[in-house]
């Protein structure tokens, strides 16, 4: 199987859910657009999205909707940046100037 090294970050993407494994090698920066489908039922879908808030840590996968014939198109309440918010131990250093 090929592997997707980097991607046009500008963009949404949708994918069929594969082996996440697929996604090791690929640049998926945490302000990224791509999101991953998987089949519950014959008629179901989970709408997912992958994303890493470093190269360094693990993917993250979110369920951020769900489509079936039913009940149409189902998306989370929750914005992209609520979602996102863990940064996962991450440390930043900063530094002020008094004028």
């Amino acid at each position: 199987m090929k592997t997707l090294e980097s991607f046009d970050q500008n963009r949404i993407w949708l994918m069929k859910t594969v082996q996440y494994d697929f996604f090791a090698n690929v640049t998926l920066e945490a302000h990224s657009s791509f999101y991953t489908f998987r089949v519950k039922k014959s008629h179901d879908f989970e709408l997912q999205e992958v994303y890493k808030v470093t190269q360094q840590q693990p993917l993250r996968v979110n369920n951020v909707g769900s489509w079936s014939l039913n009940d149409g198109l189902q998306l989370t309440d929750v914005v992209k940046w609520e979602r996102r918010k863990d940064l996962g131990g991450l440390e930043f250093a900063a530094a002020s100037e008094h004028v």
